[in-house]
């Protein structure tokens, strides 16, 4: 936990447990600063978001860490001064779940190498999937810029999801998508134009290639 102007936590290689409501596992608070460099081991918050950011800054590299939380893997929120977080993440040799939001001025980065993340993204930054790292979503998403080499899935809608008001989901890309041969898979109700189907929808600029892998949910 770190909190206040010229307050700076460095931790490496060191596992954290928390228990309790809302027992958040690494906090930085009111311009506070985290560097976390974790190896192994694991970041536990069963009921709390693993990296918490409200006004402060976290930059940590988790490098196959066993990840637990409440659902949530990064929050960012700007502190009572309106002053943003940031929360910039690096994820390696590992498989972690949890969602990532971010309010309209916090930062929220992501980078995957040779990592598996199921979760959704609001608000998120700067997101970078290398060539052995797989990004899984269920509901809208949306970052700033997305750089892409690995592979970005629609998970399969269940049940619930898909009848009647199932319409596709969307991934949102506001400014910038660079593609070096990633992979894309969408859902689609195999039809005519009007079809229901998954989308990535990039409101910047383009480059590279994606190949698209096309599920029929008919």
């Amino acid at each position: 936990y770190s909190t206040g102007i010229n307050s700076l936590i460095n931790s490496i290689n060191a596992s954290i447990l928390t228990s309790g409501l809302d027992a958040h596992a690494v906090v930085a608070e009111d311009s506070g600063v985290i560097e976390l460099s974790q190896l192994g081991g694991a970041m536990t918050s069963i009921q709390g978001t693993s990296l918490y950011s409200k006004g402060g800054t976290i930059n940590a590299t988790l490098d196959g860490v066993q990840i637990q939380n409440n659902g949530l893997l990064i929050n960012v929120q700007s502190d009572l001064n309106n002053e943003p977080g940031t929360v910039s993440l690096v994820a390696k040799n590992l498989t972690m779940e949890g969602d990532i939001q971010a309010d309209n001025e916090s930062i929220a980065n992501l980078t995957l190498e040779n990592a598996k993340w199921i979760g959704n993204a609001v608000h998120g930054n700067n997101f970078s999937i290398n060539n052995k790292s797989v990004w899984t979503l269920s509901t809208d998403s949306d970052v700033v810029n997305l750089d892409n080499a690995g592979t970005i899935v629609f998970s399969a809608p269940n049940n619930e999801t898909r009848s009647p008001s199932w319409s596709g989901r969307i991934l949102t890309v506001h400014n910038q998508y660079v593609a070096n041969d990633a992979t894309l898979q969408l859902n689609t109700v195999l039809g005519n134009d009007q079809s229901i189907t998954d989308r990535l929808v990039v409101e910047g600029d383009t480059s590279g290639t994606t190949r698209l892998h096309i599920v029929n949910q008919n």
